[in-house]
């Protein structure tokens, strides 16, 4: 059977959802009204959905004295924001078999506000939405992990942007936060060496347990990964792996597992074991102990199309704990989206090259509801998208299909001493030679490509030769492969970052025609030679691109 949830992540277990023949895809859903519509989740791979239950409060009436994050400030936000995609998924809380902005322009708002302040004034007498949607999910056949936000920081620091979000306990607490002397939000994260946090926190994992059908939690270390005061993290290890160990019991003996299911715990973490211990995340003992039945391995806010899975996984050991390849919907920039090609791309190298044993997908599926209606017309080109999941889902169905194979450039804002897998940008001086490595994975056996190209953005000038596993690319005419530069730049903010305009990407775009026997299942190496002539003393390269075409993008997918 198999389980998926509101993040992409395939899994090996045994439950009355999930297929212990195929993996884990598990859909994270952020809750802010429903942002995920769960319909498009219908007759797709996924096998677990994973709503956030609790995220600094709970996202739901609670029988605990906090207040519920579900009031006010989040009708402020659609008040701000109409076009988000959030508004129009409230009517899956009341019919399910409710038709996509059929509602005329400018009515999608009121029914949300109007729900939400019956729920406030009766004390939760109506409805509870997160069961509705529970109960959804369950009519789809997904299985449920309840998703806990362990830290969350949105919102706050030593003294928070907006209180309002804040939970009633952080606010009478300032004593309990990381850094008082900070300034950034994940200073004002709760400190889990004091008693009295992990008190207020596991009365909530325990609720959530025996209220909501479930078949257990998703813990997210990664919102936020800010345990104890800076620099302390590991010699505090033991106090979170104490916590662990007790919501592991509270997962054990809920009442779903006294009646005979099998329940699990899973966490979505930090990419590389070394920064887990770090920040106090003694991973090696919490699978040795079996604590986790499976790890989310991910990036900050960014996608890393060359995310170690199979290098965690190796360094965590023999263990019965499963690992997991995380997938985001902002891939080289704050707001910026990979292409459908880029995600096929990472996926045959998630799935083949990393032997990732299930999928997370984070931020998935949520966007502005403009681009929403473009994704129904087939005129948005990037971006996660319903249809994708049934493509990402497994090396069988990414067979014969376009891809694209990034070596990507970016991190995270908030962690920029996180890890990421990144070889560019790179300096080449002037005839010398660089390499970088990238993962890639396609059934050559068994397909054969029509074509391949590199596509290499670089400054300040064109006078560089490149290979790819030792053999030499031949330069092509811009427009020789029908590659739209739009999806080759990432642009915007990414752009930006780099103090390169658009313009000057776009100027700086060179084509390479790659022999299609060059490319290899696994690693690969590209070879950038900067030839003795030309403008300064290097050549700076920005970012590489290689397409893998099987036939046009109408039959075999579009790039």
């Amino acid at each position: 059977m198999k389980r998926v949830l509101l993040f992409v992540v395939v899994l090996f277990c045994v439950t009355p959802f999930v297929d212990a023949q195929k993996p884990r895809v598990i859909q994270y859903d952020e809750g802010n009204f429903g942002k995920i519509n769960l319909h498009d989740l219908k007759d797709t791979p996924v096998t677990t959905y994973s709503p956030i239950t609790y995220v600094k409060r709970p996202k739901y009436v609670s029988q605990l004295g906090e207040r519920p994050i579900i009031d006010k400030q989040y009708k402020h936000n659609f008040d701000q924001d109409e076009d988000r995609a959030d508004s129009r998924y409230v009517y899956n809380y009341v019919d399910p078999s409710l038709k996509i902005f059929d509602l005329p322009e400018g009515e999608h708002l009121e029914p949300l506000a109007k729900h939400w302040q019956e729920r406030v004034q009766t004390g939760g007498v109506a409805e509870e939405p997160l069961s509705k949607r529970i109960q959804i999910a369950r009519e789809y056949g997904l299985e449920v992990l309840l998703n806990y936000r362990i830290n969350d920081v949105h919102w706050g620091g030593p003294k928070p942007v907006r209180p309002e979000l804040q939970s009633e306990f952080s606010l009478a607490h300032p004593e309990y936060k990381v850094n008082l002397q900070g300034k950034a939000w994940k200073d004002g994260a709760l400190n889990f060496a004091i008693p009295e946090v992990q008190e207020y926190l596991l009365p909530f994992y325990e609720e959530g347990l025996n209220r909501f059908d479930n078949d257990g939690i998703l813990i997210d270390m990664m919102r936020n990964p800010t345990f104890f005061p800076p620099g302390t993290g590991w010699e505090n290890r033991d106090h979170l792996t104490e916590f662990i160990r007790k919501v592991r019991r509270l997962v054990d003996n809920s009442k779903f597992a006294r009646d005979g299911k099998t329940m699990t715990l899973g966490m979505r973490v930090p990419p590389t074991i070394a920064y887990c211990e770090e920040v106090g995340m003694d991973v090696r003992t919490w699978a040795r102990e079996g604590l986790v039945d499976f790890f989310a391995v991910s990036t900050f806010m960014k996608q890393d199309p060359n995310l170690q899975v199979d290098a965690f996984r190796r360094s965590l050991g023999k263990t019965g704990t499963q690992i997991y390849a995380t997938f985001q919907r902002r891939n080289y920039g704050f707001g910026h989206s990979a292409s459908f090609g880029q995600y096929r791309g990472m996926a045959a190298n998630m799935w083949g090259h990393e032997k990732a044993e299930g999928f997370l997908l984070f931020n998935w599926m949520q966007q502005a509801k403009q681009d929403y209606v473009r994704w129904k017309a087939g005129e948005l080109l990037i971006g996660p998208h319903p249809d994708l999941v049934n493509e990402i889902s497994s090396l069988q169905t990414l067979a014969g299909r376009n891809k694209v194979y990034s070596v990507a450039w970016g991190r995270g804002d908030q962690y920029p001493d996180m890890p990421f897998f990144n070889p560019l940008p790179i300096d080449v001086p002037r005839g010398k030679t660089k390499r970088v490595e990238f993962g890639a994975y396609e059934d050559l056996a068994n397909n054969t490509p029509e074509w391949i190209t590199l596509v290499v953005q670089a400054n300040p000038d064109k006078k560089f030769e490149v290979r790819l596993n030792g053999m030499l690319c031949e330069r092509l005419a811009p427009d020789a492969r029908k590659i739209p530069i739009r999806r080759v730049t990432g642009g915007g903010v990414a752009a930006k970052n780099r103090g390169v305009n658009d313009a000057s990407i776009k100027r700086l775009t060179i084509y390479f025609d790659v022999p299609v026997d060059a490319l290899r299942d696994g690693e690969n190496e590209i070879e950038f030679r900067a030839l003795k002539e030309g403008k300064g003393d290097a050549i700076t390269v920005i970012r590489s691109d290689v397409f893998v075409a099987y036939g046009d993008e109408k039959t075999c997918g579009t790039f």
